[in-house]
């Protein structure tokens, strides 16, 4: 989990996740905005995950392979392949997606770039629409 600065906020992975503690860890940092597959095409459960939270589903134009994954999650403490690949996957997503609009938010309405406008924006709504109703 990344948070709309791009920062770290959570990387956890568990073998055999029951679904309903998945649904309640990721709950916990709602609303989610991209949900980000480091293949493409994304795996099912991608898919179906960015579904359940209304989410928009993060591809990336090529499946990102190992050592470009190694290299995005050197900093981020992942302790296995499944954290640093959905690390890498988040980042890219990140970089891709958020990175140069929330820098041109922040650069034309100031104070007034807030969270809930870069999330609104991230979720697809018009940036003016956004600011208005924020």
């Amino acid at each position: 989990m990344l948070d709309l600065d791009g920062r770290l906020v959570a990387l956890k992975s568990r073998k055999h996740w029951p679904k309903s503690d998945l649904s309640a860890f990721l709950s916990s940092f709602a609303p989610i905005s991209i949900v980000a597959s480091d293949r493409n095409p994304p795996a099912h459960a991608a898919v179906k995950l960015a579904a359940s939270y209304s989410a928009k589903l993060f591809r990336p134009a090529h499946s990102l392979g190992v050592i470009e994954k190694t290299r995005s999650a050197r900093e981020s403490g992942a302790r296995n392949a499944h954290e640093r690949d959905a690390y890498a996957a988040a980042k890219k997503a990140f970089d891709v997606r958020c990175a140069n609009k929330f820098r041109n938010l922040d650069r034309r309405f100031g104070l007034r770039a807030t969270h809930a406008l870069k999330a609104a924006v991230v979720s697809g709504v018009r940036r003016d629409m956004a600011l208005a109703s924020t």
